[in-house]
């Protein structure tokens, strides 16, 4: 209830600070969300995106999905990620 009524704000990303990439693969769906620590070493968030499967990737396996969230998280943040070092967890 707390987290729900306190949304995480988004930050614009600071140049000097690695990106960290968090992507997940379920059955159904691809979530990603680029992140970085700010300087209190506390880490914000930049950018959600998501997407439901289509049904050819359903029948993917779990290491296949969980490439693909990591394509798609690449394809759509690409301007994020030209000149800065990112993580991928």
């Amino acid at each position: 209830k707390r987290f729900l009524l306190s949304p995480p704000t988004l930050m614009p990303p600071k140049l000097d600070h690695p990106l960290i990439l968090y992507s997940r693969a379920t059955n159904v769906s691809l979530a990603c969300m680029l992140a970085q620590e700010d300087d209190n070493k506390r880490e914000r968030v930049i950018y959600f995106i998501s997407r439901t499967l289509l049904d050819y990737e359903t029948r993917y396996t779990q290491a296949e999905r969980e490439c693909l969230a990591i394509v798609f998280a690449t394809k759509r943040l690409r301007h994020y990620m030209l000149n800065q070092e990112t993580k991928v967890m």
